[in-house]
């Protein structure tokens, strides 16, 4: 069977990354990868020419839900028209530090195990956001780093720090504010991803929101 993909990440950047690590986890028990397109970041073929962040992540599920959802996941009207066997969204577990809208308002990460912190950024997405059907939910899968999603770059490319997705590794990844690094930024996520799922054992051993990313993505895989 082949598997289409339907992203919705907070930015152009984090598209680049997860097309590479679902395709592979994927293909990593047997399955055909067909595509893994961007939904939402608006993408040309080289570069985001939408709005992205985390608020537009949460402005399309609001936006999307109900039964509009639907429209990526059911058989399409017209050949042309995008149809996947799979939804992800994503969201940076940073979002608890600027969202003021339920349920993320005021929740605080300090002294929350992580595991916690991603069954509540979760349960953002997929009961208060988007709230889809229950015979489309095992279709719908959520990948929410604690921090940032360059946690799981880094636990390969980047320097050994403990506790990793507890720490802010966004600017540490890219070498400093991404205004600085512009010119080669795509290439420098590309290549990061590509080492990153040749090593996908040791994301999963130092990221418990990966392990449980993975996971999730391999179930929803297999019943597709």
């Amino acid at each position: 069977m082949s598997i289409r993909v339907g992203l919705i990440c907070e930015g152009s950047h984090d598209f680049l990354v997860l097309r590479e690590i679902v395709g592979q986890i994927i293909r990593e028990f047997g399955e055909v990868v067909e595509r893994v397109d961007c939904i939402q970041p608006e993408m040309s073929a080289t570069f985001q020419v939408g709005t992205g962040g985390w608020s537009q992540v949460k402005a399309w599920c609001e936006r999307d839900g109900g039964q509009w959802y639907r429209r990526f996941l059911d058989k399409p009207i017209f050949a042309t028209s995008p149809s996947y066997d799979l939804l992800v969204i994503h969201l940076d577990g940073d979002v608890v530090e600027h969202c003021t809208h339920p349920p993320l308002a005021n929740m605080n990460l300090q002294g929350m195990a992580v595991q916690e912190i991603v069954d509540a950024l979760k349960a953002a997405i997929l009961n208060h956001w988007l709230s889809p059907d229950p015979s489309y939910v095992q279709r719908i899968v959520a990948c929410v780093p604690v921090r940032h999603l360059e946690a799981w770059l880094a636990s390969v490319v980047g320097p050994a720090v403990p506790n990793l997705e507890e720490v802010d590794m966004k600017d540490s990844f890219r070498g400093g504010p991404i205004s600085a690094v512009k010119g080669d930024w795509v290439k420098r996520y590309s290549q990061a991803a590509q080492q990153t799922c040749k090593r996908l054992e040791e994301v999963r051993a130092a990221c418990i929101s990966f392990a449980t990313f993975e996971a999730e993505l391999r179930e929803a895989a297999e019943a597709a």
